[in-house]
Parts: structure tokens; sequence; C-alpha cells
């Protein structure tokens, strides 16, 4: 075994080790074929072993050749065997260059039988003697020639020294223990005339053990109690309704009497131009620009009298930043627009709108960008655009098609709980287009939507009837969860007009990975008629 690493013999019957090598002039040798595998010997006992566990067997010094032991090793355990004498055993050991950890615990060991002059390597870190009631610590002393040798009862770890364990270790005293002793000390010592500590005094001596215990002062906690919320309350006269509605009163007059951020302020985190920055929001190492949300303000009742007014907690520059959904303008005039990969525009839905350059949708902006979230926007199938010089305010565009000619570089469109009734779009959207550089989308989300017919997505399975498909195709994931989905209706021809109460069939030639549809309403064909049509 050339790469053998480990070796635990522990707890066995052993009383010899045979670690001496039969010489043979072949060190590779082969099976009885010519293709059989070749099998490495070794020249040299084990020649990468580590780790030698060998306690608790019936092992003698004797019995060992010493002249074979592993070259390579570092941890050797030869505990909990009647050894005799190690003298030639422990030089040995020490003559290794890279032994670290050596366990003669519970050997029988006494001062006869343990080396008189030995100088252990640099390497050498802990060496285990415990257990041996035969050997005292002056032999031990007499023994290393080392200037750091620290002995106790356990594994002290003292780095750059020996460490030496010798002796039996203590009980392991439990908390209550440790309290009672330090308890009998400090009363031992409180009523002692020559006490350097006064008698009304809270410091407690540290009481040193072979573990270093410290002993914490017993003086009482300075910790104020944690008061409950019926307290705070109760504190605060708010343990009746009076005494929160005259809250809600005062709380709402201070929300009126608080200014509104100067519009010096407003303005000063514009640009030459009066072009409003959006440093702030842009997250640089992850190229991606999160506009602030801009929700309407909610209606209250008509005969409530206590609604407390909401505090606006948007920021100076979030005001300054444009209503519309998605302020085109605005994100082109940006110096980082080329780089922004992720833009997320959620829950805008102050100004339900599309502000678009003067150039509108014929040519394509932010030609880096992979990923669109819309999510919670409210946005309807059409959308009103508007330009840049304020013209078209009237005009609805489709959303999606939209989409799909502002960004051709979009690989995940997230258009999850708005008002979509439609899909008319969505082929522009997942189909590549190589002449208007458009890489089609692999990830589209529109769960939560108002959807009811799949008959673009179907139609887009057509491709993929007569088995060719659409070169390029990307898409991976659709979800379309939470919609209206009920009752599908698709028209072949004049006469011919197919209506299913399931998803289409031609839903599933497309080459997805995840197609997500729970929560909506179509219905289930029994079990029998799935395992009959097969699908």
């Amino acid at each position: 075994m050339p790469n053998l690493h480990t070796l635990n013999l522990a707890h066995n019957k052993l009383s010899t080790i045979p670690l001496k090598v039969v010489p043979s002039d072949d060190s590779q040798s082969r099976g009885q074929g010519f293709f059989s595998a070749t099998i490495e010997r070794a020249k040299v006992t084990m020649p990468a072993l580590r780790i030698l566990n060998i306690s608790h067997n019936q092992i003698r010094t004797e019995s060992l050749i010493l002249s074979s032991l592993p070259q390579e090793l570092a941890d050797f355990d030869i505990s909990n065997n009647e050894l005799g004498a190690v003298g030639p055993l422990f030089k040995a050991l020490l003559a290794l260059p890279g032994i670290q950890s050596l366990r003669f615990s519970a050997c029988g060991l006494t001062d006869a039988a343990f080396p008189p002059s030995v100088a252990p390597p640099p390497s050498l870190s802990v060496l285990d003697l415990g257990e041996n009631e035969g050997l005292t610590e002056d032999a031990i002393r007499r023994s290393i020639k080392t200037k750091d040798v620290h002995i106790a009862p356990t594994n002290s770890n003292v780095r750059g020294a020996l460490n030496v364990i010798h002796g039996k270790p203590g009980p392991v005293m439990e908390s209550w223990e440790i309290e009672a002793e330090n308890r009998a000390r400090l009363r031992k010592s409180s009523t002692t005339p020559d006490s350097i500590f006064s008698i009304g005094s809270s410091e407690v001596p540290k009481v040193k053990s072979p573990r270093q215990i410290v002993i914490k002062p017993l003086s009482p906690s300075t910790e104020e109690p944690v008061k409950e919320t019926w307290e705070l309350e109760a504190e605060q006269g708010l343990s009746t309704e009076g005494g929160r509605r005259r809250a809600r009163v005062l709380a709402a007059a201070a929300t009126r009497d608080t200014p509104s951020p100067p519009v010096s302020e407003v303005a000063s985190l514009s640009l030459n131009g009066g072009v409003v920055s959006l440093v702030q929001f842009y997250d640089g190492p992850h190229a991606t620009l999160t506009l602030p949300k801009s929700q309407p303000q909610p209606r209250t009742h008509n005969r409530s009298f206590s609604v407390v007014a909401t505090v606006n907690s948007a920021s100076a520059s979030e005001l300054a930043v444009p209503l519309p959904t998605l302020p085109l303008p605005t994100i082109l005039s940006q110096s980082f627009a080329n780089s922004i990969k992720v833009l997320i525009l959620s829950s805008r839905r102050m100004e339900i709108s599309f502000v678009l350059p003067s150039s509108g949708l014929g040519i394509p902006v932010l030609p880096h960008l992979e990923e669109l979230c819309l999510d919670n926007c409210n946005l309807p199938s059409e959308v009103p655009v508007s330009q840049e010089n304020g013209q078209s305010v009237n005009i609805k565009e489709p959303l999606l098609e939209m989409i799909a000619a502002l960004f051709p570089s979009l690989s995940t469109l997230d258009l999850s709980y708005n008002l979509l009734t439609s899909l008319s779009g969505v082929g522009a959207l997942l189909t590549p287009d190589p002449d208007k550089k458009r890489k089609g989308l692999s990830t589209l989300r529109l769960r939560g939507n108002k959807l009811s017919s799949l008959e673009p997505l179907a139609e887009l399975g057509q491709a993929w009837r007569g088995g060719s498909g659409i070169a390029g195709f990307r898409g991976e994931e659709i979800d379309l969860r939470d919609n209206e989905i009920g009752r599908v209706s698709k028209r072949y021809s004049e006469r011919t007009c197919l209506t299913y109460e399931k998803l289409p069939p031609l839903l599933g030639l497309l080459p997805l990975d995840v197609l997500l549809v729970e929560g909506n309403t179509f219905r289930v064909p029994a079990r029998r008629i799935w395992e009959k049509e097969g699908t």
C-alpha cells in the first residue's frame, strides 16, 4: 500500500507489528493478462503513512522492528500497551523528521525505563506520558533536552513549546460545584482578619485552579428589567381608547406641521440642463438600476374621523425622480446608461405610462440590458405613451411589442401582478431576430394578471409541429400562474374551430424547461382520459 495515509489497529490483541518489507526486484507487477491493471509496490515500509494508532494491544518494545518505521510518520499512538523499556523506541521515533505527536499513555513507564537524555525535534509539539504512575516529573525534565517544556495534566496547547501530558487529569467539575467552591472561598476570605479584601467589598478574588477558572463577581445585577408592552402603553397614556385617539390626533397635527423638502434641495439633485441624477439608485458592481416605488395616495373612508395621514417618507432624491412608470429619457441621460444590465421598476404606479425618447420606437435603447422587472405596476395590455418633447400623450402602444422593440438584448422579463388581458406580441419577445439584433427571452413571468387566452403561445408552438422549430430559440421558463385561463378557442379554418376546456395541446410543443400554470380556472381532465390520450 504505497499510498496509505492512516492506519488504525487499536483495540485488538496484536503482539507485534510486521513493518519489514519483503525485498523484490520488480517494483511493479502485472496481472495475468497483458491489459490488466499494473500494481505499484513500495520499496520501503508504507512511504506515505502519516498516522499510526496501535493502542490497546499487547505489544512490547522488543517485538517492533525499529529500523523499518515509516519515515513520514507524524502522529504515533501506542498507549495502553505494556512496553517495558522504551529507550530505543523513543529515540527511533524522535529521529523521524516530521514527527508531531507521540502518545505513551498508560504504558507502565518508570524512571528507569525512560531514556536518560534525548533531544526532541522542533516539529514535536505533543508528548503524552499520562497515567504512568512510576514516571516522575523530575525524570521527564532530566531526560528531555529542550528549554520550552510545558508539563500539565492535560494538553495546554502552548504554541512554540513541547506540551508534555503527565499525571492523571482531575475530575471535571460541574457549574454548581464551581459556584459552591467559590462561595466557600468568599466566606473564608471575608472572615479572615488579615484579608486584603474588606467585608463590604463587591470584588471577589480570582481563584486559580488547574483549569484556570476565573471567578466572576457576585455583585447584584445592574441591568434594568425589560418592561412589557402594556406597561409602556400605560406610561404613555395609551391604555384606553380615548388616550389612543388623542395620540392619533397629535400625530396628525405633527405631520401637517412637518415642512416638505425645499425646492432648492430637490433642484440640487439635478444635473446641468435640468436632468435628474440617478447615481444614488445605481449599483455599479452588479450593473443594476432600481428606481424608487411610486404609489398613489390610498383612499380613506368618508366617515373616518381619527385616521392619521400617512407620513411621506420619500427623500428629496426620490421626489426628484419622474413619476411615469418608465422614464426612458431620464435613464438614457445618465453616464452609466450603456452599462445597465438589470432595470428594476417594481410598484411604480403613480403615473402608469411610458416616456420614450424623441426617436420613438425606431431605435433600440440600453444595448446591454438583460433583465427588466415591471411587476406590480398595474400595467394594461396597451400602455399610454408620451415622448420626451411632450407629444403623443393620448397614444397607446401594445406593451409586449413595445418592450421587444426597445430592448432587443432582453433575456428576462417580469410582468407579474399587472392587468394584462392579452398576449399579443409575445412572439416578438420569444423569437430571435438577427436583423434587429434581438436574442429572444429565456424567462417570461406573467403571474397574477388577467390572461384568459393562450392563442399567441399556441401559434408559436405551430413552428415545432413539423419538427423544424425556430432557430436560436432560448425559451426556458414561462410563468402563467394565478391568471384566468379557462376556455381556449382556436380557429384553423372557416369551418374548423376547436374549443378546449384545458391548455391547448400545441403549448406542449414549445421546448421549455419550466411551464407554471397552477391557480387558473381550466378544468383538469379525468385520469382515464389523459391516460388514454397520452397527454
